[in-house]
């Protein structure tokens, strides 16, 4: 099973055999119609700072049209365990 996604495209998955030349299967189509028409806008990559040392990296989607001064954001954070 592989998963496959962008800054801009929620993650999708794909089934692969493990034979040379055969294409993968999708098994999931999450960029509906509805959400094509939307704006697709990248967020910001940013790093925040951590307690337990690296920086968490975070997608931070910000308001184009609203004006400079704190808002509330929306934030999307990866943990990777390794």
């Amino acid at each position: 099973m592989l998963g496959n996604s962008t800054t801009i495209h929620p993650v999708e998955f794909y089934a692969q055999t493990l034979n040379p030349g055969v294409a993968a299967r999708v098994l999931t189509d999450h960029f509906t119609t509805e959400f094509a028409k939307l704006p697709q806008i990248a967020p910001e990559m940013i790093a925040v700072p951590s307690l337990a040392g690296p920086p968490i990296y975070s997608r931070l989607n910000r308001d184009p049209s609203s004006a400079a001064g704190p808002h509330p954001a929306v934030m999307f954070s990866t943990v990777r365990v390794t």
